[in-house]
């Protein structure tokens, strides 16, 4: 029974430390439900439309990872998305794991961090030919709101297209 009680007692500590740190994290921002508004532009990689959403991003409970569970409206229906943010302190990095939809194959990558800024970047190679993506979500200095958009580059970033442009506000209740 000691035993038991000084292993929980060890613990105890790393669990509140682990709670505080992750309260800090920049990713900290994304927690809680929000609404978002959003126009696609019509693309080699989007249709042009109107989109909303409903977010809900909470940590798990061991404050290891956030989760976001979106669900989305646009002109195909409402599907959802399951996107898992986390930090590595080996290397300073936030990375994210995204399923686009249920059965679909995941996809992620690193993500850059600066303040309120977060980039997501990724790229893909079709017949040869490597298209470059990024997110960038710019939060209010408030944290209550931040505005997103979605490009794309097939020239190695020296020029973007713009996909997606939207606004994404906090719920207070």
């Amino acid at each position: 029974m000691g035993a038991i009680f000084m292993v929980a007692a060890a613990l105890w500590p790393a669990s509140g430390l682990a709670q505080a740190r992750h309260e800090e994290s920049p990713l900290a921002l994304y927690q809680g439900r929000w609404t978002s508004t959003a126009h696609m532009n019509d693309t080699a990689f989007s249709k042009a439309q109107e989109v909303t959403a409903k977010l809900s991003c909470s940590w798990t409970g061991d404050h290891e990872f956030l989760v976001c569970d979106q669900i989305i409206t646009d002109a195909r229906g409402t599907h959802s998305q399951l996107t898992v943010y986390s930090y590595n302190p080996d290397d300073k990095s936030y990375r994210y794991s995204t399923i686009p939809s249920p059965g679909m194959p995941g996809m992620g990558g690193k993500m850059e961090v600066e303040g309120h800024r977060f980039v997501y970047s990724g790229s893909s190679e079709q017949n040869g030919k490597k298209t470059l993506f990024r997110t960038t979500n710019l939060f209010s200095a408030a944290g209550d709101s931040y505005t997103f958009v979605a490009e794309f580059s097939t020239d190695e970033g020296a020029h973007w297209t713009k996909m997606v442009e939207g606004t994404t506000k906090k719920k207070t209740t």
